[in-house]
């Protein structure tokens, strides 16, 4: 692989875990970032607070990348609450070729897209119907059988925040669909295993790269949809790899997309259903990075390159398709939210950063060599004491096994004490 990668901008509410896995294949990062936990300060070379709503995009990168740090960077990255963002991504497309327009960006994040493309590659797209945006009336009136669930989704949020069960016989749908407007839909809920699948496209093909499966949610505050967490990689038959690699195929043939994007499913019944798309790094990757030995990061910046040689990406894919139902050493992170308003001093701090992924698997992400790691690490640490207020994250826990569901233990327990110091 090219390795003339050597620095980066990386945006979004939080880059953590995209600012570890690009420092532990040794490339230098500008991170601008919401939640300013310490280990994404420490994986950065320069760290840049997320700037307020009204900002002047132009005028605020320019300052990050010139007035802080001597190194210009060659590629830029977004992370989570990003892909909404029309000024930031027009501001961006500009100053970086391998950022995508936002017209592409729009069509990575429109359902109608998601349900052509489903049904156009063979995959499954659950029922849906919206709303109009002037009269907030449904378009057409949802018909489900008795045992069936509606979903009311807002599009413009992420992280199963705008994600709720539809109450028909308790809330008037007009006064919910009015106050979404059209980037609300209403969709019938599929039961079923949930999965994150990461793509890598270019120029000239793509590939589903990778596949990890959703922690099971739970209750929370906020929402039944909560994201939890990722466990993988999992193993998927050739059939279904065929499947989702016509998916990629058809995505990046209309969109004209390079780079890494994700997409989440349901499977049921050997059926796979698509649910959304997210054109940007996502928490599943980290997953990927860290269990399969891939450098997202680099193979990020090799793809979305228009100058990328045709054998080059031949040989990537080739690599790709003959080892990502290769499991070497399982994954998982689950997300420990506050169960009530909850207090952490700087006395955990210190603790949990005595045990915080550092990226312990350094050598063996880079030169691809398995390493044995059967512990748990603690990420997304607040930089300063802090009270969360109920339902918020307030950290991540971490680890790594052999046997899955051995790592699924250890991680629910070392949640469980965590909780139980506070």
């Amino acid at each position: 692989m090219n390795h003339s990668v050597s620095s980066l901008l990386l945006l979004g509410f939080t880059c953590r875990a995209l600012a570890q896995c690009a420092k532990i294949e040794g490339l230098d990062s500008i991170v601008i970032d919401e939640c300013g936990d310490k280990d994404t300060r420490e994986a950065a070379l320069y760290y840049c607070d997320w700037p307020p709503m009204d900002v002047d995009w132009d005028r605020f990168v320019d300052s990050a990348i010139s007035n802080k740090t001597a190194i210009s960077p060659q590629y830029c990255l977004l992370a989570g609450g990003t892909e909404n963002n029309s000024d930031l991504i027009e501001c961006l497309s500009r100053r970086f070729d391998n950022v995508m327009n936002p017209s592409q960006f729009a069509m990575m994040r429109s359902w109608s897209h998601w349900k052509r493309w489903a049904n156009g590659s063979g995959l499954r797209f659950p029922d849906t119907w919206t709303v109009d945006e002037w009269t907030g009336v449904w378009k057409a009136e949802p018909n489900v059988a008795e045992q069936e669930q509606l979903l009311l989704k807002q599009l413009t949020k992420a992280g199963g925040l705008g994600v709720q069960i539809w109450e028909g016989n308790r809330v008037d749908k007009r006064t919910i669909a009015a106050s979404l407007g059209s980037h609300s839909v209403l969709q019938k809920k599929i039961e079923g295993d949930a999965f994150g699948v990461t793509f890598l496209s270019s120029v000239h093909g793509s590939i589903a790269m990778g596949c990890v499966a959703a922690w099971p949610t739970a209750l929370h505050p906020w929402g039944p949809f909560i994201y939890h967490g990722s466990l993988g990689p999992v193993s998927l038959s050739d059939p279904e790899w065929g499947l989702l690699d016509s998916f990629a195929s058809t995505v990046s043939t209309e969109t004209d997309w390079v780079g890494l994007w994700q997409a989440d499913f349901i499977r049921r019944d050997n059926n796979w259903y698509l649910l959304e798309i997210n054109p940007r790094w996502t928490a599943s990757m980290e997953i990927l990075v860290r269990s399969a030995r891939l450098q997202l990061v680099h193979l990020h910046c090799l793809t979305s390159s228009r100058a990328m040689q045709q054998e080059e990406w031949i040989r990537i894919s080739d690599t790709l398709r003959s080892t990502r139902s290769q499991t070497k050493q399982y994954v998982g992170k689950k997300v420990l939210y506050a169960s009530e308003d909850t207090r952490i001093e700087a006395s955990t701090i210190e603790r949990w950063w005595n045990k915080r992924l550092e990226g312990p698997i350094r050598n063996s992400v880079v030169a691809g060599t398995p390493e044995s790691i059967d512990h748990n690490w603690i990420a997304d640490i607040p930089s300063a004491p802090v009270t969360f207020e109920k339902g918020y994250p307030i950290c991540t826990i971490l680890g790594s096994h052999e046997n899955l569901e051995s790592l699924r233990m250890a991680i629910e327990i070392s949640i469980q004490q965590e909780q139980s110091l506070f």
